[in-house]
């Protein structure tokens, strides 16, 4: 079963403003304004080129929901994927066997909810407008 379409790949940085820079380079531009997302603890900015679309992301200052990903410097700690049907969190594990990593939140970026779960794998995976279980 399909359950979204890729979105795009999340990663943590230092400083999201240093971060771009490495990637004009490759062709990558900002797409729409820096976002600071309170209900995550992070700042975020997407960049779009000939790659997938990327979210450059930050701790805000307080904040520490990105350290265990900033050990050894900026990480490609997640996947994103936008739902063709709101899904339960419940629903998604059973889909994905996956187990939920982190509950559904309200995202200031998005507008809606999202929910992050790991698959057997160990990748993580960003869930855009899920429902709560």
């Amino acid at each position: 079963m399909n359950l979204g379409v890729f979105h795009h790949i999340g990663i943590a940085c230092e400083s999201i403003e240093s971060e771009a820079q490495s990637y004009t380079p490759l062709g990558y531009t900002q797409v729409g304004p820096v976002f600071t997302d309170s209900n995550q603890g992070v700042r975020g900015l997407f960049l779009e080129g000939e790659g997938p679309r990327l979210e450059l992301v930050e701790n805000l200052p307080g904040s520490s929901m990105l350290n265990a990903f900033l050990k050894n410097g900026p990480s490609m700690y997640h996947t994103a994927y936008w739902l063709h049907t709101p899904m339960t969190m419940d629903q998604i594990c059973v889909e994905l066997s996956a187990t939920i990593l982190r509950d559904v939140t309200y995202s200031e970026f998005f507008k809606c909810s999202i929910g992050f779960v790991m698959l057997p794998n160990e990748q993580i995976v960003e869930l855009i407008d899920v429902r709560s279980s």
